[in-house]
């Protein structure tokens, strides 16, 4: 059986427009599935191409112009697909991507696939030397005082500052200090109204016998999570007394982050119609099931302004999404990769009844 038949994630990551670059048929057959690797010696068969490969040890090296291409790459799809990556690779592709950095025609492929399928590679994006691989993490909470603020950016920009009339200086670095000073600060509370929310959010999961909404971003939070007599997940106008629009969050197993959204009053449950991992793909209410019910299960991720969220599937990795961002009563949910901009039609707060 191959990947195609046996993981789900495959056809995604396979058309994944970040993971394509062109190739000579040839090499690329020769290649196969062989990992990279630094190669010793051997020998150049394939003319001014400098590409080498060992059959012996199954292995690939590149040219060292797209070393970090093909390490970036990697990252991205780590990041993006759960790629495993092991140890030994990982330090590798480190030392490739410190070793080569980005490259003008690099860049410009990355823009043209975030105009066209929507996100971003952000290890291109946002390039620099990394030493170590790890998960995205929030900026650190800040509690410099204002004059602590005021004397680093006074060390930071003092060969500027240097150059001016002192008067000026001296009002020019104030202005600057209670500029990001005010920055760090809003910052601050910013985080802490969103760690409230999350924990606000996991104990109603938590506490899977609580009734909640979801609630659209569009329309001025005005239409709720529904669905129609054909059993097609919908929005409606919100109405806390429609029983189509009450949910239950449960969680089958409490050690992990997945969830039903069981509608509280026929047990049915939110689902991608046929287990299907395309964008576009129907989003259903259907009856509950014991096994093989990945894409019935949902985890939350953290949309960028507070309460928000996305609703994403775990089999399909995919999150809820308002077709075409309509936002009269009866338009239909769609599964579809979360995308960097325009976010409006996939984020959701949930709202305890």
């Amino acid at each position: 059986m191959t990947c195609r038949q046996n993981n789900k994630k495959f056809k995604q990551m396979e058309a994944d427009m970040h993971n394509l670059v062109p190739a000579i048929g040839e090499i690329n057959g020769d290649r196969s599935n062989f990992k990279y690797g630094m190669i010793e010696g051997e020998k150049r068969v394939y003319g001014k191409v400098d590409m080498e490969i060992s059959f012996a040890d199954k292995r690939a090296e590149p040219r060292p112009s797209v070393y970090g291409d093909i390490a970036r790459t990697y990252f991205y799809m780590r990041d993006r697909y759960g790629l495993k990556i092991s140890s030994q690779q990982e330090k590798m592709f480190i030392a490739w991507n410190n070793l080569d950095p980005v490259s003008a025609w690099e860049k410009k492929k990355n823009q043209l696939v975030k105009e066209l399928q929507g996100d971003d590679n952000p290890y291109v994006s946002n390039y620099k030397k990394i030493k170590q691989l790890g998960a995205v993490k929030e900026e650190e909470e800040t509690n410099k005082s204002f004059s602590e603020t005021k004397d680093e950016l006074e060390s930071k920009y003092k060969w500027i500052l240097d150059k001016l009339f002192k008067p000026l200086g001296e009002t020019l670095l104030f202005l600057l200090t209670l500029f990001v000073f005010y920055k760090q600060q809003k910052e601050k509370q910013k985080k802490k109204q969103k760690e409230k929310i999350k924990e606000k959010t996991k104990k109603i999961i938590d506490n899977d016998s609580k009734k909640v909404m979801l609630i659209s971003k569009l329309g001025d939070e005005e239409m709720a999570i529904s669905y129609n007599d054909d059993d097609e997940v919908i929005i409606e106008q919100r109405d806390k007394n429609n029983p189509r629009q009450q949910w239950l969050l449960n969680k089958p197993n409490k050690q992990k982050p997945y969830f039903f959204i069981e509608n509280s009053s026929t047990g049915r449950v939110i689902e991608v119609e046929n287990a299907d991992s395309n964008d576009g793909a129907g989003i259903i209410v259907n009856k509950k099931r014991r096994n093989k019910n990945d894409h019935q299960e949902w985890s939350i991720e953290d949309a960028k302004e507070a309460p928000y969220i996305f609703i994403k599937n775990r089999d399909a990795l995919t999150v809820l999404d308002i077709k075409d961002k309509e936002t009269s009563n009866g338009t239909k949910l769609q599964s579809y990769h979360k995308k960097i901009r325009g976010t409006e039609n996939q984020e959701w707060k949930i709202e305890k009844l």
